[in-house]
This record gives structure tokens, C-alpha cells and sequence, in this order.
């Protein structure tokens, strides 16, 4: 999870370098054998702020711990609609696919837009 910034430090970082550092923080904690294999999921709730998921991707090392790395992103409602960013970080050619994801307000049904 990658929040709001709660410290003076977290508000000078990008979104992209806490984003990183979400990633760092979770292969110390499990190492190679806990991640092998496995889809790391980072939510990211910073309150707004452009980021870019190609940088990101592209940042990440070349040699993923995890089998895949995806990033679910709350946007803000659009019509009554939950609306998340998804991105797809750990692709081998490090390109980022991103969907947005509007979601009814009842939860019966949603609509997928890729972006690139």
C-alpha cells in the first residue's frame, strides 16, 4: 500500500519513488523465496498527483523478484462510478499496459478502457 504522504520527506518524493520503494520494501521483507512465482499487488491512494507507469515499470529491476508487479490505482468517482487506474508493471518489455476501471455505484457492473 502506498498512502497518502503522511511526513515531510514522503510529500518531497514522487509518487514513483514511493512506489519503489513500496516494491523494495516488500522483496527484504520475503526475499526470493517467498516472491518467486507470485504477483506482487501495490494499491496506491496518494490523493491525486500525475505519476507515470512506464517510468515506474522501467525502474523496477531487470530481473523481477516477483513473477509480475500490478498497481491499482483509486481515482477519483465519476458519476456516482468507483474509477481505478490499472497498470501492469511487471511486463517483459516494460511498457506498462494501463486500463481505468469504472465500477457502478451498486457494484453491478463495470466498463474497462485501455489506455495504452
Amino acid at each position: 500500500m502506498v498512502g497518502k504522504p503522511r511526513t515531510p520527506h514522503e510529500t518531497e518524493s514522487s509518487i514513483e519513488c514511493r512506489v519503489l520503494q513500496a516494491y523494495n520494501s516488500k522483496v527484504k521483507k520475503g526475499g526470493p523465496a517467498y516472491a518467486a512465482g507470485k504477483t506482487l499487488i501495490i494499491f496506491l491512494y496518494t490523493g491525486g498527483g500525475e505519476w507515470y507507469p512506464r517510468k515506474v515499470a522501467q525502474r523496477l529491476p531487470k530481473d523481477l523478484v516477483y513473477a509480475d508487479v500490478w498497481i491499482f490505482s483509486l481515482l477519483p468517482l465519476e458519476n456516482g462510478k468507483y474509477v481505478y487506474g490499472v497498470a501492469q508493471l511487471g511486463d517483459p518489455e516494460r511498457q506498462a499496459p494501463t486500463w481505468v476501471v469504472r465500477i457502478d455505484d451498486h457494484f453491478g457492473s463495470w466498463g474497462v478502457t485501455c489506455l495504452q
